[in-house]
């Protein structure tokens, strides 16, 4: 009993120590701190972010305060990004993987120049500096993005500390930078493109790419759909959300669940009415779902079980084949017997 309760606690040792081996490769906390030096241009003083009133063709450096409070050195990654929005109506000012809309006229790490990386010596500080150059044309609105700030990362030595360790830092700085030339308002405009099946986090969605064209945000948006089987009127599907944001010019897919059904080939009618603060909009979208696709996303739904009902017929098939063999044999057994008795 002693050995056995020995064991249990070595084992129990071994497992928190597994654990605690693997949470060191996870950074749970910055290891440097971000303050923004805002200049006499800012709009708003109350703002931490860069929120800038420019000029046509007007160049102007910026400037970040990064501290290290560390007994380590450092290297801080740097990255200049336009705003873009996921699919949850949330603007991200970093890296994304959303491409740039089509209405963008003007990429921000293209105004903006930063140094891709700085190394800060342990327990010290200094100022990243920023310049905006911007076009020499008048721009309405207003362009938005952001400076991406992280620790950069060792390479791993090997593939199984690789492995180990795959979890790195998933902690960074995203400082918002907005730069407009006047402050009039610009009304804002939805247009719907695409609707089409898809998935989101491995499961069945149909989405509706719903694209703000307009330099400004939209806010507090207000998204509602239903999608009903072409010419008839039962609500298939339906999906609203509220409390959205869209960034200027940018689109996203906005994701209406199956709830766990399997997609079916067809045509569809999908209804969406949005509304942000005094503006609305309706649309009304035929699409189709081809039976190929269909069946591909149903495939790769994780909540869709397999569907075996087919081996019940093939178990079928099986036995009554294996009845209609030994009736067979069973009858020319007996056919056998007959000719001898004779």
């Amino acid at each position: 009993m002693k050995k056995a309760m020995k064991f249990f606690m070595l084992v129990t040792f071994v497992f928190v120590c597994g654990l605690l081996a693997t949470e060191t490769g996870i950074a749970s906390e910055l290891s440097f701190s971000v303050q923004t030096e805002l200049p006499d241009n800012q709009v708003d003083a109350k703002k931490s972010y860069f929120d800038l009133l420019m000029t046509p063709n007007q160049q102007q450096t910026l400037y970040i305060n990064l501290t290290n409070d560390t007994e380590r050195d450092i290297t801080i990654e740097a990255e200049i990004n336009s705003a873009t929005t996921n699919s949850g109506g949330v603007v991200e000012y970093g890296k994304s993987q959303s491409k740039p809309d089509a209405t963008l006229l003007y990429d921000l790490a293209e105004i903006v120049d930063v140094v891709e990386s700085v190394e800060l010596k342990a327990k010290s500080s200094l100022r990243l500096p920023l310049t905006i150059q911007m076009p020499e044309e008048k721009i309405s609105g207003i362009l938005v993005g952001g400076i991406t700030l992280k620790e950069k990362q060792e390479e791993q030595k090997n593939d199984q500390e690789s492995e180990a360790l795959e979890i790195e830092n998933l902690y960074s700085y995203a400082v918002a930078i907005v730069l407009q030339e006047d402050q009039e308002t610009v009304e804002p405009e939805l247009q719907l493109n695409e609707v089409a099946p898809g998935q989101k986090n491995r499961r069945n969605v149909i989405t509706a790419n719903l694209q703000n064209v307009t330099p400004t945000f939209v806010n507090k948006l207000a998204v509602s759909t239903k999608i009903y089987k072409k010419g008839q009127t039962e609500v298939l599907y339906q999906e609203a959300k509220s409390e959205m944001q869209l960034a200027p010019n940018s689109n996203f897919d906005f994701p209406v669940s199956l709830k766990g059904e399997k997609l079916a080939a067809g045509t569809y009618t999908m209804k969406i009415s949005a509304t942000s603060k005094e503006y609305e909009w309706e649309w009304e979208r035929d699409f189709t779902i081809k039976a190929e696709e269909a069946k591909a996303l149903n495939a790769k739904d994780v909540t869709i079980k397999p569907d075996y009902s087919w081996l019940l017929y093939v178990v079928l098939a099986v036995m009554a084949i294996l009845v209609i063999v030994l009736l067979i044999l069973l009858l020319k057994k007996k056919q056998r017997e007959e000719t001898i008795e004779k």
